[in-house]
């Protein structure tokens, strides 16, 4: 899974969160779109596809580890846990790469 910027501006960074996780013809396939509000230090999770589906969100004020995720048997603990982890690296840095992780 990545992050891949689609648009930046003063205001905010959005990306794209992609995964190949989700796809069997091991293509980057978007399960979401996160918008970091930089001035407010925010981020908002949109999820899409199956994640849309399923109602799955990623929340900023969620801030159990992920043993903790683990253990309440939370649904896609890991993806959820990683790109909450990214935002919040991403805003604590005031750093907005192309791509995240690179």
């Amino acid at each position: 899974m990545l992050l891949r910027r689609v648009a930046n501006d003063d205001i905010a960074a959005v990306y794209s969160v992609v995964s190949l996780d989700f796809n069997p013809e091991d293509d980057w396939k978007p399960i979401g779109t996160l918008t970091i509000r930089k001035r407010e230090s925010r981020f908002v999770f949109e999820p899409l596809n199956e994640w849309a589906e399923m109602g799955i969100t990623v929340s900023q004020q969620d801030n159990r580890s992920l043993g903790e995720l683990a253990d309440a048997n939370e649904i896609w603990v890991r993806w959820r846990y990683r790109i909450r982890a990214w935002a919040m690296h991403l805003i604590e840095e005031e750093h907005f790469p192309e791509v995240y992780p690179s």
